[in-house]
């Protein structure tokens, strides 16, 4: 593996997250991986940014039942195939 030799964006993870979650993926059963960062540990408001690790585990799994994503009353999701991903000390999301 070689380092892209720029920063991470949001977007990069959001990608993976979302083949994961495609038909493209169906043949997936078990996702093990690290991911490394080059992200700045502190955000603009001053909190830091913990990075999955053995101290800090953040994990992503299929969702039980069905899923349902709203947005102003209107539904404009509805999967039986949503992730779920749950970072120590917060509540999870979908």
């Amino acid at each position: 593996m070689q380092a892209l030799k720029r920063l991470g964006k949001p977007e990069d993870i959001a990608d993976v997250v979302a083949f994961m979650a495609s038909d493209g993926a169906r043949w997936i059963t078990v996702v093990t991986g690290t991911m490394r960062s080059t992200m700045h540990t502190t955000s603009s408001k001053g909190k830091e940014i913990r990075l999955p690790g053995p101290d800090h585990p953040i994990t992503i799994s299929p969702a039980e039942g069905k899923v349902c994503v709203t947005v102003a009353g209107r539904i404009v999701v509805e999967s039986t195939r949503a992730l779920r991903l749950e970072e120590k000390g917060y509540p999870p999301a979908y």
